[in-house]
């Protein structure tokens, strides 16, 4: 490869990578506005119980994502969460999208989409405080992903394809986020709401 390719590759590299910081920047402004909207609620859910439920959803990704990552390394699942990364067209061209870089990027990704699902819960499942609410939350998300998006994602085999042992892990690490984001939400706004009463 000549100086002048290897300048233009470095070129397109950084073009993607500014491309998708573009991209991030972009979610983290909508979730920004989406927040503002639903502050502008009739109802009069306090603004810090929105946070919460965002804040909830940034580390239940982040932690979920890191387990898939930690299971990918130790080979209970033969995909780690850089899998997402695939659905972009600049993936086929880095190569850092499918080492190490990528899943922390992924990782990232995964963390700031989780605030939907979260916001998702406590729109619609915010007055059950019990765990099993949550883990039913955890499988639907696992159901929705794996047996309805994943021909969206290039390089996901289907659930049977996938087999016993990383099906078990995945629903695992769904359960998991499901259990902690659906049981933190609900916690808490029956902890907001008997403080109300008082």
């Amino acid at each position: 490869m000549s100086g002048e390719e290897e300048r233009l590759l470095h070129l397109l590299r950084l073009i993607h990578l500014l491309g998708f910081c573009f991209f991030t920047l972009l979610l983290v402004h909508t979730i920004k506005e989406v927040i503002e909207i639903m502050s502008k609620d009739k109802n009069k859910e306090s603004l810090q119980e929105k946070y919460y439920v965002g804040t909830i959803g940034i580390f239940g990704g982040f932690f979920s994502a890191v387990l898939a990552y930690i299971a990918h390394f130790f080979n209970f699942i033969p995909f780690g969460p850089g899998i997402i990364l695939q659905t972009l067209p600049a993936y086929g061209t880095t190569h850092w999208m499918r080492g190490p870089s990528g899943h922390l990027l992924a990782i990232l990704l995964i963390s700031f989409l989780s605030i939907a699902a979260a916001y998702v819960y406590y729109l619609l499942l915010r007055r059950m405080n019990t765990a099993w609410v949550g883990l039913w939350f955890g499988f639907a998300l696992w159901v929705i992903i794996f047996l309805g998006f994943n021909q969206l994602i290039p390089g996901i085999k289907t659930v049977r394809e996938l087999g016993w042992n990383t099906n078990i892990a995945l629903v695992c690490i769904f359960l998991f986020y499901g259990l902690f984001v659906g049981y933190s939400i609900s916690y808490q706004y029956q902890q907001l709401h008997e403080q109300e009463e008082a």
